[in-house]
């Protein structure tokens, strides 16, 4: 059996692939919706996640987020955009 952090990080990582709110996504699994925002914000604290990615905070003042790749190319997305949208992007590159 599953301890509850292993069962909530699958469910994180379900969650980021969805494009279900956090509410909506808690709904549907039947899960508690603050215990899942207090697992969220522990994984979003900054620290590189089991991605290998960082979360950043965007500047609000320009409301995009550029990713420059190595070979000089980038691309600009809002920065609302959702992270399943930054993931397949980015997996492409």
């Amino acid at each position: 059996m599953e301890n509850k952090k292993e069962n909530m990080a699958k469910h994180y990582d379900l969650w980021l692939v969805s494009s279900l709110t956090k509410m909506s996504y808690c709904k549907a699994n039947q899960i508690i919706y603050h215990q899942f925002l207090y697992f969220v914000n522990k994984q979003t604290s900054g620290v590189v996640a089991s991605s290998g990615f960082t979360l950043l905070k965007p500047n609000k003042l320009d409301g995009k987020i550029e990713f420059h790749l190595p070979n000089g190319s980038y691309f600009a997305l809002p920065s609302d955009c959702p992270m399943n949208v930054l993931q397949k992007l980015v997996s492409l590159c």
